[in-house]
């Protein structure tokens, strides 16, 4: 039997068969079987064959052409590639659309800053000629009487306090504009790359509060003193996660004139835990198992596209951790976010 491979595997054939006849077990190898065409390259898988006295009297060979199992192999490898790709793109998509619900708080959080410096910059400009005028006279040779009428006429004794107020109103209204760019470049982190150690109770407070500011509902926040908790993974997808949790009891409590959403981050032992509750109308127990279903969604057409608590629950998977639905009494929802922390935090 061994004849009928190429020359180079015969040995191989031949000690896999003795190695089997041996052991009395299925063994697996590749060799190039002789054909009309040349040489055809086979993964190969051996059986014994035995007696009724269980001695081996013969073997049974199958063999699969190589270049078919490798095509398969590279399907598959293709198909698992697309599907990663398919599946960042989802998580894009939805992080995009909770973006876009926040929009107008957004322009609402910078309007008011830049609002503030721009009319300081008018004062300060006002407060700039009559300086002007004064020195100008002082450079001509005023005597001190025109110059102490002069400075009671413009008012510049009050003016220099209010040169200082108008500064530090502008520096203010600057450093609002700066903390909010720095939260929207947390916020709008793609979450790729490598793992990195970051705080949660950070994560949480950031994605919170901007979902909060583009709320349309009167939804009270209450963020429970939330202790430091360092853990490890893509700090922008679990924002996301946050952002989901919070935007979905916020869109529960809508009309509802007493809507409340509480968070809290706590380390229990090695695991980090985010609750996110709202005594909003619940979740009935015929569709509880059924919310991380891909494409589920209880909102009104066009309200939701069903993939935001499964892209959650991948990604809380991904991150070696679990997201569940709370079995807490009393009206509302109640979703917990739970992941490992990083050793010694």
């Amino acid at each position: 039997m061994a004849d009928l491979f190429a020359e180079e595997h015969r040995g191989t054939v031949a000690a896999m068969l003795q190695t089997i006849r041996d052991s009395r077990r299925t063994g697996s190898f590749e060799a190039n079987l002789l054909a009309a065409e040349g040489v055809e390259p086979l993964d190969i898988s051996i059986a014994p064959r035995l007696d009724d006295r269980g001695r081996v009297d013969g073997f049974v060979l199958t063999g699969r052409p190589l270049g078919a199992l490798r095509a398969a192999y590279a399907e598959l490898r293709q198909s698992h590639d697309a599907l990663k790709t398919a599946q960042a793109q989802l998580v894009r998509n939805e992080k995009l659309a909770s973006l876009g619900r926040l929009l107008a708080g957004v322009a609402h959080e910078l309007n008011n800053p830049i609002s503030f410096v721009y009319a300081n910059t008018h004062a300060l400009e006002r407060y700039a000629g009559k300086f002007e005028t004064y020195f100008a006279r002082v450079q001509a040779g005023a005597s001190r009487e025109e110059l102490i009428a002069l400075r009671q006429d413009l008012r510049l004794d009050r003016e220099v306090a209010n040169l200082r107020e108008a500064t530090k109103g502008a520096r203010e209204g600057a450093e609002r504009v700066r903390d909010i760019d720095e939260d929207l470049r947390r916020l709008s982190a793609d979450g790729a790359g490598d793992m990195v150690l970051f705080d949660l109770a950070e994560i949480v407070r950031v994605a919170a509060s901007w979902v909060m500011r583009g709320r349309k509902e009167p939804v009270a926040l209450e963020m429970e003193p939330m202790q430091s908790v360092q853990v490890r993974g893509r700090p922008g997808h679990v924002q996301q996660v946050v952002m989901n949790l919070v935007q979905n009891a916020v869109d529960a409590l809508e009309g509802q004139a007493d809507g409340r959403v509480r968070l809290s981050v706590v380390q229990a032992g090695d695991r980090a835990d985010l609750t996110v509750q709202d005594n909003g109308p619940g979740i009935p127990a015929e569709v509880a198992a059924a919310i991380f279903d891909p494409f589920f969604t209880t909102k009104p057409v066009g309200r939701g596209t069903g993939l935001g608590l499964s892209i959650s629950h991948k990604i809380a998977q991904e991150h070696g951790g679990t997201l569940t639905l709370c079995d807490t009494p009393g009206p509302g929802a109640c979703f917990r976010l739970s992941l490992p922390c990083e050793a010694g935090s």
